[in-house]
């Protein structure tokens, strides 16, 4: 043989080696989805396994709703997720924290991909009852695409709605039946999903759902749903109620891609879109591979949420506003990449882990907003972008009753939203921890503007607790009203006026209303109200009058605080005692912006008049009486051998007394200790229980 086809034959060798290698990768190549069925309630981990890959290998997931239940991936199913994984990377890292929002490979092993993506991550989308697929593929072909089934089924609640998704009086085949509480008629959508379920291939559908009042909603392609036409259902204990649910032909669309920010490049895949008008209108899709939507609309205005849900799997911020598109138009949306993290862990006050909370971050510039979702042991990351020109940021546990935080909870809040925010430099990963405690009392109310009620804005409220934090944040419904759960303490309440759309000035508009003053509800085993009346600028609002009538008591050598209230005239207001008036109780004196405050230093009854001016120059006056109640004493030791001390306390009677106490014991700090009646004898856990058994003494400090 010669020289030259000896070459030959050894590279005709070569490459049938090489293609032989090719196809035995491509069939060793292996999927498993763990568990390959969950229940919409599910919270956990899906561990996705890639298998049989060469080493540093990388992978494209896909994840495709499987609306015709035919197990192939056709044209008429949806993208739901979609995201890349390499051997031997994690998802996302700054500053040295691993973004758990981010897919990645999690083993150690060469050639295999192990991912564990926690269900739903926020993501209502991804709890979509229904028949999933999951696709892996090769960016670079290197293997034939492999595709293994997921389901998520409806949990069996004894009790359901049913019936047919219809247009033109026909089974709408494979459409999203969504299920929501009753409506808050703002204009921010219907609110947060309870459930959802895929319809079959004649239009029926069944969603089991807790005993409740829903509005079920169908989202099928190029189609309109009408939110005001839904059916408003209230659901018994074992009841089915069968309900039609008719939705409409699309006339137009909307266009468009999402992209990233910096680098319109890269595509944001699998992102479930919806959008709505100012009459109720619904649509919804979902973003291709490509990062491509087609959404069917009708002729009008069209608001698509700033923060899509989908965007934590991609460590992506969103933006505080939504954005307005006109039908027939295009929206090329472009989402900034993290390049900060917050993360922690939020736990009840046991230390137990709390799963699927929401945390949220925001900048105190009105313009990004990002959310995270607990985990099953509690951990969360949320995203965010350091090194803002002259900004801050916020971050907070989100108003409890959504789909996601307990109503009967409140959390600490960092002690930088006190101070403004912080800044977050990029690269950098700020560590805060939350905890949630019980909270069974309300501090309800009504928000108005020049007599109309405000429907939809943002309501706070903030209280120091045990030297902690805490706050609860809830939107007004239809009728202006609004509620949260509160605990014992002295909560500030305020109307959110500005940074995002359920603030004043997006829903009323900038320099359209007089900022409203903060009221302070002092709660004390029992429910307080706050009603808000806000006025526009320069209006004056009816006869200038005085509505506190009433103030809170308080105690010798403790720290007192309440904001005087006045409504009418012109603001803004100055306060200040009236001519000839009796002094306040000495410690205590009153702000020129209505704050009563200090540390009263004897006790008694005391009666003087406060009067107002506005703006206009109008002055009145009102007559009040403060309590001061005397401070109780103390007597307490630790002669216990169990670990306990006794506590003495003598004073006036049924009062409620927070009581510090600092020790020379060598573990130092500070405890708290609620009394709920004197005199009461009362035993509480040392705070060193290492201590000796010998006696020690108490220096106490009685706070409200």
């Amino acid at each position: 043989m010669s020289l030259m086809k000896s070459y030959i034959s050894h590279l005709l060798f070569t490459f049938s080696l090489l293609a032989g290698l090719a196809v035995l990768n491509s069939s060793a190549v292996t999927l498993s989805i763990t568990p390959s069925s969950v229940s919409n309630t599910y919270s956990g981990k899906l561990t996705l396994v890639v298998g049989g890959l060469a080493g540093g290998s990388s992978v494209v997931v896909q994840k495709y709703l499987d609306r015709n239940a035919n197990g192939v991936v056709d044209a008429g199913d949806m993208l739901f997720q979609q995201f890349t994984l390499t051997d031997g990377q994690a998802g996302m890292v700054i500053g040295g924290v691993t973004n758990i929002n981010v897919p990645g490979d999690s083993d150690t092993t060469v050639g295999q991909i192990t991912c564990k993506m926690h269900f739903p991550n926020g993501d209502s989308s991804q709890t979509i009852s229904g028949n999933y697929l999951f696709v892996v593929s090769s960016p670079t072909g290197a293997f034939s695409p492999v595709t293994n089934s997921f389901s998520v089924t409806n949990f069996p609640f004894p009790q359901k709605l049913t019936g047919k998704v219809l247009k033109n009086g026909v089974g709408v085949p494979g459409a999203v039946v969504v299920v929501f509480p009753p409506p808050s008629s703002n204009s921010h959508g219907p609110g947060q999903p309870v459930g959802a379920s895929t319809a079959d291939n004649s239009g029926n559908y069944s969603v089991p759902l807790p005993v409740g009042t829903y509005m079920p909603l169908a989202i099928g392609s190029n189609t309109v749903a009408d939110a005001m036409a839904s059916p408003i259902i209230s659901l018994a204990a074992s009841q089915t109620i069968s309900t039609n649910l008719v939705v409409s032909n699309a006339t137009t669309t909307i266009t468009g891609r999402l992209v990233d920010y910096n680098n319109s490049g890269i595509p944001l895949p699998g992102i479930f879109l919806t959008a709505n008008t100012k009459t109720y209108l619904i649509a919804g899709t979902s973003t291709d591979s490509k990062g491509n939507f087609t959404m069917g609309v009708d002729t009008g205005t069209w608001n698509f949420d700033g923060e899509p849900s989908g965007l934590m799997l991609h460590g992506y911020v969103g933006f505080q506003g939504g954005t307005n598109v006109l039908s027939g138009s295009s929206l090329n949306g472009a989402f900034p990449q993290a390049t900060a993290l917050f993360y922690g862990q939020v736990v009840d006050a046991s230390g137990n882990a709390l799963s699927n909370i929401d945390v949220n971050a925001s900048d105190n510039n009105g313009q990004f907003q990002s959310d995270g979702y607990t985990d099953n042991k509690g951990n969360y990351c949320v995203a965010a972008l350091g090194g803002l020109p002259g900004d801050t940021w916020n971050l907070s546990v989100s108003g409890g009753g959504g789909s996601s935080n307990p109503t009967n909870y409140i959390f600490t809040q960092p002690q930088f939203d006190q101070n403004g925010g912080t800044n977050i430099t990029a690269g950098q990963a700020v560590q805060v921890n939350f905890t949630g405690i019980i909270a069974t009392n309300t501090i309800s109310g009504n928000v108005q503007y020049d007599g109309t009620n405000i429907v939809g804005v943002g309501i706070f409220g903030g209280a120091t607790i045990n030297g902690q934090n805490f706050n609860a944040y809830v939107d007004t419904d239809a009728n202006g009203n609004y509620s949260f759960n509160v605990c014992n303490g002295l909560w500030s309440i305020g109307v959110n006026q500005n940074g995002g759309s359920d603030s004043l000035d997006s829903i009323i508009g900038p320099n359209n209303y007089s900022p409203p003053s903060n009221l302070n509800i002092d709660i004390v085993n029992d429910n307080g109200i706050a009603n808000f009346t806000i006025q526009p600028p320069g209006s004056g609002g009816g006869p200038l009058q005085i509505n506190t009538t009433s103030l809170p008591n308080g105690n010798e050598g403790a720290s007192y605080y309440t904001q005087l209230q006045a409504s009418g005239g012109l603001s803004p207001y100055t306060w200040s005692l009236a001519s000839g008036s009796l002094p306040l109780p000495n410690g205590l004196t009153l702000g020129s912006d209505g704050v009563i405050s200090g540390v009263p230093t004897t006790n008694n009854l005391f009666n003087f008049f406060v009067q107002v001016t506005d703006s206009n120059g109008t002055t009145i006056q009102q007559s009040l009486g403060l309590i001061i109640n005397p401070k109780p004493s103390f007597r307490g030791s630790a002669r216990l051998s169990n670990g306990q001390f006794q506590v003495m306390l003598s004073g006036a009677s049924n009062q409620n007394y927070s009581l510090q106490m600092t020790t020379n014991l060598s573990a130092g700090g500070w405890v708290t200790l609620y009394v709920t009646n004197n005199p009461l004898t009362n035993t509480f856990p040392l705070i060193d229980p290492n201590a000796t058994n010998r006696e020690r003494f108490y220096r106490v400090l009685v706070g409200p």
